[in-house]
């Protein structure tokens, strides 16, 4: 199942002739993902608002936590290691709203799981940059309605995200690049490439092979925010704040 996840992403890339990088999800997460809970009645994928973790692993049998919200304080188990002190932080700071409540009928098989509005959340995939051929120089965001708050979305998002989550037959794809926020690399990242003869073979990279790809391949440092409202106009570009963010240089257009 794996490979269907991988062939969704190439496809899409190699269509749209764009890179596409996307953070790493263990590949037994993606199969439960894709055979158990995406397009299925009881499940949703997580919403962007939602910024607690999702278990790596089932609880006791037969628990099934792998891929959805659990409570970390309660089920410590159900997470790697070096995640769980993360997601006990995220699970601190998380206020449920009345529609989301924590499953207590162990013959659900979900036991200690978030349910929101009555259904299961998983996990989604977190999209981590789109790069445009013809702009590898550029990492836009645009300004909303709203004084002082921008959306990371930039080139190509919504048609990526279209595509992507129309193929897996749910909205797998929630949010805007991560790139488009902050640096931001942690973890791996799987990146698909935009050309058909290399296509449903994507490059598993590591935070460092991250940063040199950035360098070598887009010509520019991995993080640059380019600030533009309504009108295509820069906002906040400048290099006093590029600096501040560890960027050495500003790659000209």
């Amino acid at each position: 199942m794996v490979d269907k996840y991988q062939k969704i992403f190439s496809s899409v890339a190699a269509s749209m002739g764009v890179y596409i990088l996307v953070r790493k999800i263990r590949d037994d997460k993606i199969d439960r993902i894709i055979e158990e809970y995406v397009g299925k009645a009881n499940y949703i994928p997580k919403p962007m608002e939602l910024k607690v973790k999702t278990a790596d692993r089932d609880g006791y049998f037969p628990q099934k936590h792998k891929a959805l919200i659990v409570d970390p304080d309660e089920y410590p188990e159900s997470f790697d290691k070096y995640k769980i002190k993360t997601a006990k932080e995220e699970w601190k700071k998380f206020q449920r709203n009345p529609k989301q409540k924590i499953e207590e009928n162990a013959s659900t098989g979900h036991l200690g799981c978030l349910k929101d509005n009555g259904k299961y959340v998983y996990t989604d995939f977190d999209l981590y940059d789109i790069v445009v051929p013809e702009r590898t120089s550029e990492n836009v965001r645009f300004k909303t309605m709203r004084p002082g708050e921008y959306i990371g979305e930039g080139y190509y998002y919504y048609w990526v995200k279209f595509f992507i989550n129309q193929r897996f037959g749910a909205e797998v794809i929630n949010h805007g690049p991560q790139m488009q926020y902050d640096l931001d690399t942690g973890d791996k990242i799987d990146m698909f490439y935009p050309f058909h003869h290399i296509a449903f073979r994507p490059r598993t990279l590591t935070s460092s092979q991250v940063l040199r790809r950035y360098n070598q391949l887009f010509k520019r440092p991995a993080f640059i925010r380019d600030d533009r409202d309504d009108k295509g106009q820069i906002i906040i570009n400048t290099k006093k704040e590029l600096e501040a963010l560890g960027v050495k240089y500003l790659f000209k257009r």
